[in-house]
């Protein structure tokens, strides 16, 4: 997201589809950790782009990726696209805990707080893990029902 003398913001370092809506605020949150960075640079303008990208890039990636899965509903190749239901699965189960254990949970799935000021990094991986317990979930669900079809349980 840099060259020796500039740093590149916005669509032309992030480009992402309206899916989200989330082009103009990434846009203004490139803009904020630029700002902070200046001032962290105390002066050496030469050591700025590579900060500013090491500080920004995990989080440009990560907006990429939620978008590339967003989209994946338009593109879909089908009911049980993964990228989409892990986002399906992320916001349903999120949802659901947010209100059984608000207290181990917060108060609503990450994706559905895009614009608060979470790090996108930090949403893609509430993404993955709700993904992963989903999966954990399903598969407990299918062995009690096999369990109390052979009357194991």
């Amino acid at each position: 997201m840099y060259a020796p003398s500039c740093v590149i913001l916005g669509d032309a370092a992030h480009a992402v589809t309206p899916v989200f809506g989330q082009g103009a605020n990434s846009a203004l949150e490139s803009c904020l950790v630029l700002d902070k960075a200046l001032t962290a640079a105390n002066g050496d303008l030469d050591a700025l782009p590579k900060k500013f990208s090491d500080s920004r890039l995990a989080d440009a990636h990560a907006l990429y990726e939620l978008d590339r899965k967003a989209y994946s509903f338009f593109r879909r190749k089908g009911p049980f696209d993964p990228d989409f239901v892990q986002l399906l699965a992320h916001v349903i189960l999120g949802t659901v805990l947010s209100k059984i254990v608000p207290f181990l949970y917060g108060p609503k799935p990450a994706l559905l707080q895009l614009g608060s000021g979470i790090p996108y990094s930090q949403i893609t991986a509430a993404v993955a893990r709700d993904a992963k317990l989903a999966v954990v979930l399903g598969v407990a669900l299918v062995l009690l029902l096999i369990a109390k079809l052979l009357r194991l349980f």
